[in-house]
């Protein structure tokens, strides 16, 4: 099957129960008049050289790190970069309304679509998108823009993967050899809930677009699918208590196996989950080992100090599973062979120590007990406190 055929097949399947999004919406705000000789003016307008005068006047603020810890400075900053992106989308629009083959837009149509979703006008950038893709004849410009339509659908259905897939296949129909497919092929991973065509849809993405930043993350994917099955051996001592842990020792339980650090915001915000999971059935059959990739120790300063952030955190919120503290943050040696590129990464090791799942982030609920052979025991969750 030729890389083109994969990528069809991958986003058909993706775009199954997909409907069109923004189907026959008009532009808001842009005129999409077409078939205007290259410069010239549609109706009374500016001449486009004034128009991207204008652009180009346009300052976009830089941050000023010197005032990071400035209560309110980084609203503020927010605030003034959104306006002056705005700006600039203003123009941009009129620059396409007037002159809608100027030379440049293929350039600028992307900025005014990025600063308008950065906004939360992502609705108005999938009726542009839409109406643009399907009305110029400049192939470059309707590439931009199928490529802002399916962001914009990605952003608008949080990640579905069969609108997002849907949209990829359009891209991939008008650039097929545009190693922006890659990204828009991930996209459709994060809430991917069939497992046969996440693994497919990595696969893909590692063999037709492995030098992409996108292609590492799924060669590392790759790595661990075809480790499936084979044993996970690991042993090292407990980070608080020296107490040595070997894998080996292990056999007969299911273990999970968290690859975290106290840095890590999603981390940190799944522990509590974690917890309930661990309590639930650690008396069934179930040991949970972390691995961290917090910083090497810092002698000089313990604030710094990797492990000392890592013996403080489990302590001071009652994680009581084995820790395994590797010393050399991403470039540890553990989680590097591992291919680890990104955190929180959870594997399952089944009874007999080999491994089980690779991709169990979020999926610990039902697969402990499915692998226990017994009913999910319930884990009540905190309910949010309002006022």
């Amino acid at each position: 099957m030729t890389k083109s055929d994969r990528l069809r097949t991958l986003t058909s399947l993706s775009g199954a129960a997909a409907v069109a999004v923004a189907v026959g919406l008009a532009a808001p705000g842009l005129a999409l008049a077409q078939n205007q000789p290259t410069g010239q003016m549609v109706g009374d307008h500016r001449p486009a050289e004034d128009i991207i005068k204008d652009y180009e006047a346009v300052q976009v603020p830089a941050y000023d790190a010197s005032r990071r810890a400035e209560e309110g400075y980084r609203a503020e900053y927010m605030a003034a970069r959104n306006e002056a992106m705005l700006e600039q989308a203003e123009l941009i629009g009129e620059l396409h309304t007037s002159h809608p083959n100027h030379d440049r837009l293929t350039e600028l149509m992307p900025v005014r679509w990025n600063a308008l979703m950065g906004a939360g006008e992502t609705d108005k950038v999938l009726a542009e998108t839409e109406s643009l893709a399907k009305t110029t004849d400049n192939k470059e410009l309707k590439v931009e823009a199928l490529f802002a339509n399916a962001n914009a659908v990605a952003r608008s259905s949080n990640y579905n993967p069969e609108l997002v897939g849907a949209a990829a296949k359009n891209f991939h129909a008008a650039a097929p050899d545009d190693e922006r497919n890659a990204t828009l092929l991930m996209m459709t991973t994060y809430y991917q809930t069939d497992a046969k065509l996440l693994e497919e849809t990595y696969r893909t993405i590692a063999t037709d677009y492995g030098d992409t930043r996108e292609g590492g993350q799924a060669k590392a994917k790759v790595y661990h699918y075809d480790q499936v099955g084979k044993p996970f051996e690991l042993s090292f001592e407990e980070a608080t208590s020296g107490e040595p842990i070997d894998m080996s020792k292990l056999r007969g339980k299911v273990v999970v196996i968290d690859f975290w650090a106290t840095w890590c915001g999603p981390c940190i915000a799944e522990m509590p989950h974690m917890k309930k999971l661990y309590a639930a059935y650690k008396d069934k059959g179930v040991e949970f080992i972390g691995i961290s990739l917090d910083a090497p120790r810092n002698e000089e300063d313990p604030s710094k100090d990797g492990l000392v952030k890592l013996r403080d955190w489990v302590a001071a919120n009652d994680v009581t599973w084995p820790q395994y503290y590797q010393g050399n943050g991403w470039q540890s040696e553990f989680s590097s062979n591992w291919k680890i590129r990104s955190i929180p990464a959870i594997f399952v090791v089944d009874q007999q120590g080999r491994l089980h799942s690779p991709n169990a982030r979020g999926k610990l609920d039902e697969m402990i007990p499915e692998m226990l052979g017994i009913d999910p025991i319930q884990i009540e969750e905190e309910e949010t406190q309002e006022g």
